[in-house]
């Protein structure tokens, strides 16, 4: 399951985020309206997240998803899909027009430029993305699931004094893809 909820997280927020982003950097809009959007967009990682608990609680309820992977997949999309958007954004507000005008010259559609011009040069903002993603949905906790190689803990985490044949667990292991993803977030940004 919780491969499930992180991958679906990870992939559907990234997709999403994504043309939302091409779109809203396409459209033409005016400065401020379009960073108001952004603010707006950012504004869902400010507020305490208990204070949606009972809403998203009866909402869920009212639909049927209650005890189900996919209400958990919902709620992170709620804070991923603009994470995503607002870092697209701010990729696709930096390339230059002139590359889509001329794919444009030469008479490519819309969903052509999309994917031949602009998808080749979104491919490393596109991997960021999924690693930022992936650490605020806990991918990389859910992968751990599987089993790290103790000697590898260890390793990582400088855990002196403890005994080989100790379980993981009581050596920290378990706190691993945290402090990965955390650091590897804190480093992109």
């Amino acid at each position: 399951n919780s491969l499930i909820v992180a991958g679906t997280t990870t992939v559907v927020s990234v997709i999403v985020g994504s043309l939302a982003a091409y779109g809203l950097a396409r459209l033409g809009l005016k400065t401020w309206v379009l960073s108001l959007a952004i603010f707006l967009m950012l504004f869902i990682r400010f507020y305490p997240k208990i204070t949606t608990a009972i809403p998203f609680f009866v909402i869920m309820r009212d639909i049927h998803l209650l005890d189900t992977p996919w209400a958990i997949v919902l709620g992170h999309l709620g804070i991923t899909v603009p994470f995503v958007t607002w870092l697209m954004l701010i990729f696709f507000n930096s390339l230059p027009p002139e590359l889509e005008e001329s794919a444009m010259v030469e008479g490519a559609t819309p969903i052509q430029r999309l994917r031949y011009v602009v998808l080749p040069i979104m491919k490393p903002i596109l991997i960021i993305a999924l690693i930022l993603v992936g650490s605020l949905t806990g991918s990389v906790a859910a992968l751990s699931q599987f089993g790290t190689p103790q000697w590898i803990a260890g390793v990582y985490l400088g855990v002196a004094g403890g005994d080989a044949h100790e379980p993981a667990r009581r050596q920290g292991a378990h706190r691993l893809p945290h402090h990965c993803a955390g650091d590897l977030e804190l480093l992109a940004q």
